[in-house]
């Protein structure tokens, strides 16, 4: 049976209280709001989200629901749950405007966050329900929820690399010396991409584009494509030759968000070419 896929975020995301808006002192129905930039370490992207003191309190009054005293498990960190919330979360006083008080609040609130994101990460191997969903949920909620960001940048990873243009002699080449030598060898099509990749790196490529010639004489784009991706390299450039490989390949994709990119890139290229029939 194959292991279900940790969907745990925390691992990459992080978040910082930067700092804190306080409303003028005779001011009526504002709060001091306490703004917390929230970073995905894989994408390097993040966003500003203010939270209120009464934000803070429904999320650890509704976390501590979760955790009453019925709540038994396997989890060693549920057993302190309550005791460490209560004490990594600052108490309510009546001069909350107070400047020592606001120093200490925002102590406390990057404490209590630390707190929630090291417990979450701590408690993946458990059969803990409340620890593997409902905190990291409620966390999710609290973090995401009304959040102004671009949700594709902050998501999904920006290429590594630029596609680089190399001439199609080159090319034509690195395909032809390859298959020559697959005849000879008898190699399969992985050790193919592999003697093209080791031609083509003689010229500084990592990825390449192919470019295509249209019946006028002008050249389109082209598509990158990465050194090393499983394809068969047939005579025939039918797509049917293409798609049992491409299929493997997804297989092999672990990531819901490298999933995503790949979708987003496939639906281009499909939105293009219809483009293009249409035209004529």
């Amino acid at each position: 049976m194959t292991k279900k896929r940790d969907t745990n975020i925390f691992t990459k995301i992080s978040v910082e209280l930067t700092k804190t808006k306080v409303p003028p002192l005779f001011s009526t129905g504002l709060s001091t709001t306490y703004v917390l930039k929230v970073s995905n370490s894989v994408t390097n992207y993040h966003f500003a989200i203010g939270k209120t003191y009464s934000d803070f309190l429904l999320l650890r009054n509704q976390l501590l629901r979760d955790m009453d005293d019925s709540h038994v498990c396997d989890n060693v960190g549920c057993r302190t749950f309550v005791d460490d919330s209560n004490v990594h979360f600052p108490p309510k006083v009546i001069m909350h405007r107070n400047a020592d008080v606001i120093r200490n609040r925002e102590l406390k609130f990057q404490d209590f966050l630390d707190y929630l994101v090291h417990y979450i990460n701590g408690s993946r191997e458990s059969s803990c329900s409340v620890a593997r969903e409902n905190v990291p949920n409620a966390l999710i909620v609290f973090l995401f929820d009304g959040a102004k960001m671009n949700k594709r940048k902050f998501w999904i990873p920006a290429p590594r690399h630029h596609a680089r243009r190399i001439p199609q002699e080159i090319l034509d080449q690195a395909f032809r010396l390859a298959k020559e030598n697959k005849e000879e060898e008898h190699i399969d099509d992985e050790a193919l991409i592999g003697r093209i990749q080791t031609i083509l790196e003689s010229h500084g490529g990592q990825s390449f584009v192919v470019e295509n010639s249209e019946e006028d004489g002008s050249v389109s784009p082209g598509k990158a494509i990465e050194i090393g991706t499983p394809f068969h390299l047939e005579d025939n450039n039918d797509i049917s030759t293409f798609l049992p490989s491409f299929k493997q390949a997804l297989s092999r994709v672990d990531d819901p968000n490298e999933l995503v990119e790949i979708e987003h890139q496939l639906n281009e290229m499909i939105a293009e070419r219809k483009h293009q029939l249409l035209k004529h």
